[in-house]
């Protein structure tokens, strides 16, 4: 038991608790008046699951609520139950529940949705509306709305519906909004400390000015010096307020999507390979194949038998060993055979024979922006897409092609990408261009030349 005055206290302490002053604090800011009756129990603590079923069951609650959740429960499953069909008549008369109330809907619609039938002209439409608005009330309807009214029907809203408009701190919580560097001051200054400074739940920033200038109360920087950052609001009381991002690195920029993903992203350090996947002039699903490759993430054969051991898996080119990343790329003597004619066109010499080695050589060597290191990081990126894909097609759709065609494949795919692309004309790059079987860039000037274009074969200076 406890008493709001402690003058009703017959016995023990007239001293108030901190507790019973919060409270009667409350009592008073919601004008409720005390009766001097003992023993009553009262919870006004709002929780923000409280505070969630406020907002859902459209009640206004005492300022502080009551802490009785069962009531918000029912008044949700009041609220639902007011929009829902249970049973309906049909047109013979029979009632249908459950399951076959929207089955009815939809068949009484679709009698007559849809069907040509004849209608009745109807020259009295008068008889049609009972209930009319006189012609001030209709005028009113339709008149010009001031700003005035807008602004008032904003900030009528309740803090627990739709937000409105922030400007200069007026609409912007002391207690509850995010305004400060040290985060939600609700979290650090209790209700005591608040109403012994005059303030309330409802206070806004702008009651913290003075002349201007944010004044924080001596008691409340005593329990927290944090208070003493400078705050975000901080700045020309002419401005609205507007939402920012505090990033990672404790900055403070416009909100926005890729920020959030900036902040909440894991960072990792950068790997030695990333310029051979993510570069420009690339295709994405080729690009994403060669990705998971590095990171030895396929369903090989090798990964596989750890699940199905009773299989006898074989590579789908040699035939003779389960494949991995290792012998894929490019072990095997049918995916090394397209490899080694692809690599001599491209120029790429003295390049070692496995697969790690070959990513750590295209790290450290095949660097920049060229034509050159493009058409190279290209070379190996649709190689091993198209082995990967003969790979599967092999496996589960039960046909094969001969080397000649995924070497077609591989060309003709560099070559398209090569005829789409803007790079400035010099010697060096026209001879890779015609190394390639290709005349010229689309932005280069029109020129002679003996070689020609064929999409899918391959160009009459080079041997298979």
């Amino acid at each position: 038991m406890f008493v709001l005055n402690p003058s009703d206290c017959l016995t023990g302490s007239s001293k108030m608790s901190s507790g019973v002053a919060d409270f009667q604090d409350c009592v008073n800011a919601i004008e409720i008046v005390d009766i001097n009756k003992s023993g009553l129990q009262f919870t006004w603590t709002k929780t923000p699951r409280e505070r969630f079923l406020i907002q859902k069951s459209k009640i206004n609650w005492l300022k502080e609520g009551d802490r009785n959740s069962a009531f918000f429960h029912k008044s949700l499953k009041c609220r639902l139950n007011r929009h829902r069909v249970n049973i309906v008549l049909d047109e013979n008369g029979n009632w249908k529940r459950g399951k076959d109330v929207p089955v009815k809907f939809v068949e009484h619609f679709k009698s007559f949705l849809g069907l040509e039938v004849n209608v009745q002209n109807m020259d009295n439409f008068e008889s049609l509306f009972q209930n009319k608005l006189d012609s001030a009330d209709a005028l009113n309807m339709v008149r010009v709305v001031t700003d005035e009214e807008i602004k008032k029907a904003m900030f009528d809203i309740d803090n627990n519906r739709a937000p409105g408009p922030n400007d200069n701190g007026k609409y912007t919580s002391i207690w509850h909004d995010y305004w400060h560097p040290s985060g939600i001051i609700g979290n650090y200054i209790n209700r005591r400390i608040r109403f012994v400074e005059g303030y309330n739940d409802q206070s806004s920033v702008e009651n913290l000015r003075v002349n201007g200038d944010i004044s924080w109360p001596h008691n409340w920087v005593v329990v927290f010096p944090g208070l003493l950052e400078q705050p975000i609001c901080e700045g020309n009381l002419n401005e609205e307020d507007c939402i920012l991002w505090k990033d990672i690195k404790g900055n403070f920029g416009p909100f926005s999507s890729k920020l959030v993903w900036d902040t909440i992203h894991p960072q990792d350090d950068n790997v030695s390979w990333y310029n051979i996947v993510w570069y420009s002039n690339n295709i994405p699903n080729h690009v994403f194949v060669l990705w998971i490759v590095v990171n030895e993430r396929l369903k090989t054969q090798v990964r596989v038998k750890m699940w199905v051991k009773s299989r006898n898996l074989t590579c789908a080119f040699c035939k003779l060993v389960p494949d991995s990343h290792e012998h894929l790329f490019f072990n095997c003597a049918f995916t090394g055979r397209i490899w080694d004619h692809v690599r001599k066109i491209a120029r790429l010499h003295n390049l070692p024979i496995g697969w790690m080695d070959i990513i750590n050589f295209f790290s450290n060597h095949i660097k920049g922006k060229s034509l050159d290191c493009i058409i190279k990081r290209l070379c190996l990126t649709y190689t091993v897409f198209c082995i990967w894909k003969e790979r599967n097609i092999r496996l589960f759709q039960k046909m094969e092609s001969i080397e000649l065609n995924i070497i077609k494949e591989v060309e003709g795919i560099i070559r398209l990408k090569l005829l789409g692309m803007n790079f400035p004309f010099s010697k060096g790059n026209a001879g890779i261009c015609k190394n390639w079987g290709i005349k010229r860039l689309k932005n280069w000037p029109e020129e002679d030349s003996s070689t020609s274009f064929d999409p899918n074969g391959i160009s009459s200076n080079r041997l298979v």
